[in-house]
């Protein structure tokens, strides 16, 4: 495997090679702003805006024009078809893999998600949404940056695989409204609207509201197929989700806030319920509100404060055969974070900020109609100090450091450092060399939550701590577009899994393993003139216990993903994405094998006056694609969602 290894490598670098070679200049297919691909400003990598080939991080961008030319409606939909990402789906939740990395159950706890820098994993997990569990419409969006590698230098605990910021777009930019509805196959129906307006005096204000329901799929389970029952669950993939999310701006000043709802259905019987019942329900709720404001001080230093309030709710309704079992989460929490930047020559930039955030409720309660098994809350607090600087040695060459302490009252402490330099070969070619670490503070579940007939907490777990090597080599590529080459290997350790305790045969979340991984990710993208977009990217990639030399569940080591744009006839846009992936190891050690999923759409722009049709086909061959589950599921293999059709119309004024 290992020769395997070092032989694609030498491929897909040979491929690099031959894709930065000078090509025909052809004035049919001018790129179009060829520097705007890879000079995006971006604001995740340091907590201020700089263009992309500037930042210490190999880094995406998903604007507004790829969410329409490609018919995106979720975030997971989105990062499918950046490099280095997959995905997989438990009929409860969404889930995203990074770098070969996904644990079967752990809530993308290891992924941070901002909103405009704001930070939405929710307190009690630490877990992501994705989904509709999101809810936000992306008609909102101006881009979506994902920054990869350990980001904790900057943003504390659970940035470990990177850094997922949605960029909403300017008020004044939308100067008026956007409605969408969407209608589908599983009886979906999606609406959404945006509004936005802003005025000569400075003042600016963002609405958007997303909101939409589906029945889901009837699916077969073969693990409950018996003389009894039949193995289909019924009616019981259904969704509901709501979503609200404003902005308010007024010079230096800025108002925002941001409310999900969704109710799901529980199709796989998770956890030993009751198969096809439908009582089995989860319900996610998360909300905040924040206040900000950028002070200029002189023409060369800018400090910088924001006040958060956050909320989280959790419901879940659980059938069993000798009654229903319930659990709940209600956390709320609150935070100040003040950032000083000062700009000492030209060729040096200082960042420093503090950050403070006392988390009131963590609760957790678990019951039946007969008794209380668990209830009890968990205050913490969290305090925090960064540094960084931003130095540029000659015109060619630059070095960023950074460094970051957080105290965390009911863990131990940690620093993470990062380092990146960055060397410009020439106009077109840009090197990386990063270096980072990244820790991940256990949560209050895995370190707090006890049952005496099954589990057991431990609150002596330490945080899970990774260490990132990479090289980056951003290439523009004449009449071409740009080729992004990484190379990287990262070590974890003190995984934090579940195990059982052979003394008392209770569970309890421990710090079981170490994790190595190497690999490598190439990309090629395209914008031309005639309207034709393109890209294409693939992933190498081994992650393997330490002691054991095994591979990790749920890791494919190769990835293929490509797409393309083009405009059929004059207003007609048709839109073709694939991906194939190998095989993943599920938790009881069954391969999945390897699959191809295509998805494909068409849009009619401006078919009178601002009236847009579109149709788009996700899953388009329907092919029966099976991802692991978890220790939750019987189901060693769980189906994928099968083909999905969906129209909609969208009128702007």
């Amino acid at each position: 495997m290992v020769s395997q290894f070092r032989l694609i490598i030498v491929g897909l670098a040979a491929l690099f090679c031959f894709s930065v070679l000078p090509a025909h200049e052809d004035s049919n297919h001018e790129l179009i702003t060829l520097d705007s691909l890879l000079n995006v400003p971006v604001c995740s990598a340091l907590k201020y805006e700089q263009r992309v080939s500037e930042a210490p991080a190999s880094i995406s961008i998903i604007t507004a024009d790829d969410i329409q030319r490609y018919g995106y409606k979720t975030l997971t939909e989105l990062m499918m078809s950046v490099r280095g990402v997959y995905s997989r789906n438990d009929r409860n939740y969404e889930n995203l893999g990074i770098r070969g990395f996904s644990r079967l159950g752990d809530n993308d706890d290891r992924i941070l998600l901002l909103l405009n820098g704001q930070r939405l994993n929710e307190s009690f997990y630490g877990s992501t949404f994705l989904g509709n569990d999101l809810g936000l419409s992306l008609q909102s969006v101006e881009r979506i940056e994902f920054v990869r590698g350990p980001a904790s230098a900057l943003y504390g605990s659970n940035a470990m695989f990177g850094v997922i910021n949605i960029v909403t777009k300017k008020a004044q930019c939308i100067d008026g409204v956007d409605l969408e509805i969407e209608t589908g196959s599983r009886g979906t129906q999606r609406m959404s609207a945006v509004v936005g307006k802003g005025t000569e005096t400075g003042l600016g204000v963002l609405l958007s509201m997303q909101a939409g329901q589906s029945d889901g799929e009837n699916l077969y389970f073969p693990e409950f197929d018996s003389a009894n029952v039949n193995g289909v669950a019924e009616g019981l993939d259904w969704e509901r989700f709501l979503n609200f999310h404003s902005v308010v701006t007024y010079k230096n000043w800025k108002l925002e806030g941001f409310f999900t709802n969704r109710l799901k259905g529980i199709p796989t019987a998770a956890w030993g319920m009751e198969f096809n019942d439908d009582a089995a329900q989860s319900l996610d709720r998360f909300g905040y509100l924040n206040l900000g404001c950028q002070l200029p001080i002189g023409y060369d230093k800018l400090l910088s404060i924001l006040t958060y309030f956050n909320t989280y709710t959790y419901e879940g309704t659980y059938p069993y055969e000798d009654g229903d079992w319930w659990d709940a989460n209600e956390c709320f929490w609150a935070g100040i974070e003040g950032q000083f930047r000062w700009d000492i020559s030209s060729r040096n930039r200082f960042f420093t900020g503090v950050e403070y955030q006392q988390h009131f409720s963590a609760g957790y309660k678990s019951w039946d109609e007969d008794t209380t098994y668990f209830d009890d809350s968990f205050p913490y607090t969290i305090a925090s100090v960064y540094l960084q600087d931003d130095y540029q040695i000659t015109d060619n060459l630059g070095v960023i450091t950074g460094v970051r302490f957080d105290k965390h009252s009911g863990a131990k402490s940690t620093l993470t450092p990062r380092l990146g330099i960055i060397y410009n070969a020439s106009c077109a070619v840009t090197l990386k060399l990063l270096y980072g670490s990244a820790f991940r503070t256990p949560n209050v579940y895995e370190s707090r939550y006890e049952d005496p007939n099954i589990a057991k907490a431990n609150p002596a777990l330490q945080p899970e701590k990774i260490t990132t090597g990479e090289l980056v080599w951003e290439q523009k590529v004449s009449s071409i577009g740009f080729s992004v080459l990484s190379l990287y290997r990262y070590s974890m350790e003190n995984l934090i899994d579940q195990d059982k305790d052979p003394e008392d045969f209770l569970l309890q979340f421990v710090n079981l393993s170490d994790i190595s991984a190497r690999g490598i990710e190439w990309g090629l993208r395209s914008n031309f003139k005639n309207g034709l977009s393109a890209y294409l990217n693939l992933n190498l990639q081994q992650t393997y216990d330490y002691e054991t030399e095994e591979a990790l569940s749920n890791s494919p080591e190769f990835i293929l993903k490509a797409g393309v744009s083009f405009p059929l006839i004059s207003k007609i846009v048709l839109y073709s994405e694939g991906v194939y992936e190998t095989g993943r190891l599920s938790v009881y050690g069954t391969d999945t094998g390897h699959f191809f999923l295509c998805n494909a759409g068409l849009s009619a722009q401006h078919i009178w006056n601002n009236l847009h049709l579109s149709l788009r086909v996700r899953n388009l061959f329907d092919a029966e694609i099976k991802l692991p589950g978890s220790y939750d599921h019987e189901q060693d293999l769980i189906v994928q969602p099968g083909r999905y059709i969906g129209i909609s119309i969208d009128y702007s004024w």
